[in-house]
């Protein structure tokens, strides 16, 4: 808990930034009458916008994973069940507006609660008459909410990183075996983490108990967090500069005789971050962070 109220006190520093950027997948677009924009997608909420051409016409939305909407018997019959239920809640056009059922003009959203990560989502557009009747097409944007603990960093690469590294039930980071790593998810390539380092603001941290921490701020103001680890030998003993340094795998090998993966520093008294080789010893241990792919990459514009 502690972890994540230092990344929520950085990301709060940025929010203004942030909600000037709208460099997330997918950006949406024109989809017939609508323009929807999604400015930012997680594993458990999503940021958007919905404008239409005619803001004088009433119109309503539905976002649904997309599996229930294909078990109702599509986006139309969706579309239609959806207000059915909201004629008998409230009865009637006047009445379903006042509680924001049925809008008139630009329409945000900036905490949309998703049910499940990694799920395919549709979310259906359309305009309704006084009678709280269905009127012309039902337009749909599909989308996927992000893998859990994952987050869009604003990427060219469409890399999602996780918001922190692995850790144990103290929040500590965990020492692992680049093996015990590789179990738990993708390790990031060299060029991820620089991709990563070239593209993203620092910020330095120092967290009173669990120590030195790198804050990794996106264009899109997204953020991703590293703890110090410590340097530690074959020897499973942990160096003395623990404090001040981090070292975390990359899946990238180099080394002509004995091929080696790379590792990842960061120096926290002086600020700095470069590259090393781990000794070829078997048990040596590094911090891990991990990475995957954006699933809204899927979806076709």
């Amino acid at each position: 808990m502690v972890k994540k109220n230092v990344l929520f006190l950085v990301a709060a520093i940025v929010m203004c930034f942030a909600a000037c950027n709208n460099d997330n997948e997918p950006d949406g677009g024109q989809v017939g009458a609508f323009q929807i924009t999604m400015y930012y997608i997680s594993y458990g909420y999503c940021n958007f916008t919905i404008t239409p051409t005619d803001k004088s016409t009433g119109w309503a939305f539905f976002c649904h994973k997309t599996s229930v909407i294909e078990t109702i018997g599509g986006n139309m019959m969706a579309a239609m069940n959806g207000l059915a239920e909201l004629k008998q809640v409230y009865g009637n056009y006047e009445t379903a507006k006042a509680q924001g059922e049925i809008l008139e003009g630009n329409y945000s959203n900036s905490a949309f609660s998703l049910d499940e990560p990694n799920t395919q989502y549709t979310m259906l557009v359309f305009k309704v008459n006084k009678e709280l009747e269905l009127v012309g097409e039902v337009y749909s944007h599909t989308f996927y909410s992000l893998p859990n603990q994952f987050v869009d960093l604003g990427l060219s690469s469409g890399t999602l990183w996780k918001i922190f590294e692995e850790d144990n039930a103290n929040s500590n980071p965990l020492i692992l075996t680049y093996n015990e790593a590789a179990e738990r998810g993708t390790i990031p390539t060299r060029e991820q983490w620089e991709e990563l380092l070239n593209n993203c603001s620092k910020e330095w941290c120092f967290d009173p108990l669990l120590g030195n921490c790198l804050i990794l701020v996106g264009a899109n103001g997204r953020i991703t967090g590293l703890y110090s680890t410590g340097k530690y030998g074959s020897d499973g003993k942990r160096g003395d500069d623990g404090e001040c340094k981090g070292y975390y795998w990359t899946s990238t090998q180099t080394g002509s005789i004995v091929k080696q993966n790379d590792v990842f520093i960061i120096n926290f008294d002086t600020e700095e971050t470069s590259f090393g080789q781990r000794p070829p010893a078997t048990m040596d241990v590094c911090g891990a962070i991990l990475v995957t792919e954006n699933p809204n990459k899927k979806i076709k514009k």
